[in-house]
């Protein structure tokens, strides 16, 4: 009898297991307005396996800087980390995108970079309040996933799929994660460099503070 029990038993001890493993992927939702043409979309864009292809033409179309010019196919994989970053930090309810895809003219005519990933239209700028700048980076950054552009005193965030890489408003791109020390000759005599002049270096060039060494500096790096 006691057999009988146990062999019943089992199919509620895997009842659980089984139905994890049997549950429907998670649909991902965006919900996001473009600030330029006020474009919005609102809804699933993602059944959990793949980019809905409906949704991925609305959302090409929304995250063009104009409404004039024909859009191209915008990355899922900038989607996906938009939507990751978003849903890890709690951003929006309503994400609020300053740029995504530029042609060139537009790209010529905000002075974006030569090579920017928004030409290809994987990237994205999205608002983010100056108080949550530093969290969001943070998330943006542990995925590893892309570009991150952190421009606090603007208040949003850069965010692509192409090589890892981050900088900040200061302009310095930096390829990493790794560590290292950059020596500089600056050509003067010991002992005359000022602190002020090594922390502004440092502070421009987002490195640790410098180490004068003779009539050198080291300034250690964490990119």
């Amino acid at each position: 009898m006691r057999r009988r029990v146990l062999l019943a038993a089992v199919p509620a001890l895997f009842a659980p297991a089984i139905l994890r493993a049997n549950e429907a992927p998670q649909a991902k939702r965006l919900s996001l307005r473009h600030v330029n043409t006020g474009a919005r979309f609102n809804g699933t864009w993602h059944n959990g396996t793949t980019p809905d292809p409906v949704a991925m033409v609305e959302l090409s179309g929304i995250l063009a800087d104009s409404a004039r010019v024909l859009p191209l196919p915008f990355a899922p994989a900038t989607l996906e980390i938009l939507w990751r970053v978003a849903t890890q930090t709690r951003l929006g309810p309503e994400l609020i995108i300053h740029s995504g895809y530029r042609t060139p003219e537009i790209n010529r005519a905000v002075n974006g970079a030569g090579d920017s990933q928004h030409l290809r239209a994987a990237a994205l700028d999205v608002e983010v309040p100056t108080g949550r700048v530093p969290a969001v980076a943070e998330a943006a950054l542990r995925l590893a996933a892309g570009g991150v552009g952190v421009y606090a005193r603007r208040q949003f965030i850069h965010l692509d799929s192409g090589p890892v890489r981050h900088w900040r408003d200061d302009g310095v791109e930096r390829a990493g994660p790794f560590r290292g020390t950059l020596r500089l000759d600056l050509g003067v005599q010991p002992g005359r460099l000022r602190a002020e002049d090594l922390t502004e270096a440092g502070r421009r060039l987002g490195l640790d503070r410098p180490v004068p060494l003779g009539n050198r500096v080291v300034l250690p790096f964490r990119l």
